[in-house]
């Protein structure tokens, strides 16, 4: 009960804030100085031409002390092809309400949008970059070598032409990203970050083909490190003491493709509300990953899904889900989960596993517990074999009692070690058996009835 009754406030803060956060701001776009040009642009399509900047070889700064769009309005950024980075700060103290598109005239140009007051995303928000994006309110941008791009004024920046590898924060408390309705479309095979305190998403969708999508939440001083350019990058987030909130309020992720494309999220507690993160493998590329890792919780409630799975040639990716605690409720009902009555996770395909022929003639094994369902479906697509659910602490691996079917795994039983594990410090709430008969070596693993009595 006691948890229940946090996660109903924290959902009616984030309510009132996006009430507060879709109350839109007058447009405009406003250059401070800092790099030469002073003054308010013409709108309502406001051009940022290099010019105004300072420019690196191939890194473009701008800087602003005021950064709103509403409906109407658009920002592009230009420059030589030869830009790869656009680092662009807002200096005013003051939050950006983006309810209008921002744009990049820049081929394949990366764009980083820096404001530490907040960043506000309307339901008319919307991208037009070819390169990956990143939105964040940390206090600087660290480039590899030593440079660094502060996000207040006399900060004393050390502009270079490196790449961006690293998001400070110096506040204990910082600024939100709040999403209302928005749309995003990643270019495909770019990244999407958002890297800031608390991320609540409510009716949003980010979509791109292959592309990757990261949400890193932080509570305290420290940097992230990630490079928001390289869809390969790794995220460390260990400097931090505390790390924030990210709730998924009807929200979509979708990274499918050929190879269905990586998504990330690091954070304290993750809510999945009515949502989905999908990553499908469409083609014969090989699927990447979901990765969740949190300090605290993860639940997926009402209709919530995860699924990597594949319908092409390639394996799909693994789903990793690294948190103290996993809750999973029943749904009310999804938008995205067209017949579908429970919240899942669902992987259909590991990277590690061959993909099966559309011929096989493969038994149908089910096997029912309280709160687990593990099948294989005929014809088999791809096995799983390395997707994981892993609890830290005491509070493992919960399901609750309502909910049938909560999570499924497709498997085959002639691949015996293909399995998707989970792992807990804690035995109160997770155990490990061993069936023998074959037709019930689904998993290998299930939730103890006992602890659900």
């Amino acid at each position: 009960m006691i948890c229940y009754k946090a996660a109903v406030v924290f959902q009616l803060r984030t309510v009132a804030l996006l009430a507060l956060c879709t109350q839109p701001l007058l447009g405009g776009v406003v250059l401070d100085g800092s790099f030469g040009t002073r003054g308010a642009l013409p709108g309502p399509d406001f051009m940022i031409t290099a010019p105004m900047g300072r420019q690196i070889n191939s890194n473009l700064f701008q800087s602003f002390s005021q950064f709103n769009l509403n409906s109407s309005q658009s920002a592009t950024f230009t420059g030589p092809s030869n830009i790869h980075n656009i680092l662009s700060r807002v200096t005013d103290g003051n939050a950006s309400s983006i309810d209008g598109t921002v744009r990049s005239d820049i081929p394949g140009a990366n764009l980083f949008f820096v404001n530490p007051a907040g960043v506000i995303f309307g339901q008319h928000a919307h991208l037009d970059v070819s390169g990956s994006f990143a939105v964040t309110t940390a206090n600087y941008l660290k480039l590899v070598g030593g440079g660094r791009f502060n996000a207040n004024l006399g900060g004393h920046d050390t502009l270079t032409s490196a790449p961006v590898n690293a998001f400070g924060f110096l506040s204990t408390a910082p600024a939100a990203v709040p999403v209302s309705g928005s749309t995003f479309y990643v270019a495909p095979h770019k990244s999407f970050s958002v890297v800031a305190g608390d991320i609540p998403m409510n009716g949003s969708a980010i979509t791109g083909i292959g592309s990757r999508v990261n949400l890193v939440s932080v509570k305290s001083p420290g940097e992230v490190q990630l490079d928001a350019s390289n869809i390969n990058s790794a995220i460390d987030v260990s400097q931090f003491t505390a790390l924030g909130n990210i709730n998924l309020n009807l929200t979509l992720i979708d990274t499918s493709g050929p190879g269905g494309g990586p998504v990330v999220i690091r954070g304290g507690n993750f809510y999945l509300n009515n949502g989905r993160i999908s990553s499908q493998t469409t083609g014969s590329i090989r699927g990447e990953s979901i990765d969740i890792a949190t300090s605290g919780n993860v639940k997926i409630m009402n209709g919530g899904a995860i699924s990597a799975d594949t319908s092409g040639l390639g394996n799909g990716g693994n789903v990793t889900v690294t948190a103290d605690s996993l809750r999973i409720r029943v749904m009310v009902s999804s938008p995205f989960i067209p017949g579908n009555s429970t919240s899942a996770i669902k992987t259909v395909g590991a990277n590690s596993v061959k993909r099966a022929s559309a011929s096989s003639a493969l038994p149908t094994p089910r096997t029912s517990w309280p709160h687990l369902r593990s099948r294989a479906s005929y014809p088999i697509r791809a096995f799983s074999s390395s997707s994981t659910i892993r609890t830290r602490s005491g509070a493992g691996f919960v399901v609750s009692k309502r909910v049938a079917s909560a999570i499924e795994f497709a498997h085959s039983p002639a691949y015996p070690g293909a399995a998707p594990r989970f792992e807990s410090t804690s035995s109160a709430r997770l155990c490990q058996a061993e069936i023998s008969k074959p037709a019930k070596t689904v998993c290998g693993l299930y939730i103890c009835p006992e602890r659900f009595k």
